[in-house]
């Protein structure tokens, strides 16, 4: 991998990521995405110590990814809680907190995109690529039934419902990926 280009790394992380395969591949050659998102690394067996979660870091984050509906979702769902180690905080009880994590991702992940050269990527979009982002960033907002509420949400996502759909996906695929502890309250 050290003697080949990042554009051409990321043109066939991308085709990857948005084939069927996608979750057994990056479980089965974490270490090779490692090698070029060194990010990742942190969360390698990171255990969550939260009964929300029942997954280390990194294998929510590959189920995630596996209840994810297309290239864009997976996308943010690879790098929706890659800034959780960073914001790892244990209370008196034992239990694992994440504050701010949200916020870490997005920023983490700008760099790697950066990095990455992303943009150059066919199947990617400058919208798709702003839309990721933002995704990862309001990812763990609150979701309540109300129109106050949804307009809120709507209003950080600059009024475009296509993206609010996608936030519903990105919810959907992070829940599906928890526990099922109080999933029913």
């Amino acid at each position: 991998l050290k003697n080949i280009s990042i554009e051409r790394i990321t043109c066939e992380f991308v085709k990857l990521m948005g084939g069927n395969n996608a979750c057994e591949i990056l479980q089965e050659y974490k270490s090779v995405f490692a090698f070029f998102i060194p990010e990742l690394k942190k969360t390698f067996d990171f255990n969550q110590h939260n009964p929300y979660h029942k997954y280390d870091v990194f294998t929510h984050i590959v189920e995630s990814v596996k209840n994810s509906p297309n290239l864009k979702i997976k996308l943010v769902m690879l790098f929706h809680d890659i800034g959780k180690p960073q914001c790892f905080f244990e209370d008196e009880k034992n239990i694992g907190h994440f504050y701010g994590h949200a916020d870490v991702s997005y920023t983490i992940t700008k760099e790697i995109f950066k990095r990455l050269k992303i943009s150059t990527s066919k199947n990617l979009s400058k919208k798709d690529i702003e839309d990721i982002l933002l995704l990862i960033r309001l990812h763990d907002i609150q979701l309540n039934p109300t129109t106050k509420s949804i307009k809120k949400i709507l209003l950080k996502l600059n009024g475009d419902t296509n993206l609010f759909l996608d936030l519903l996906k990105v919810k959907k695929a992070d829940t599906l990926a928890k526990s099922d502890f109080k999933k029913e309250e």
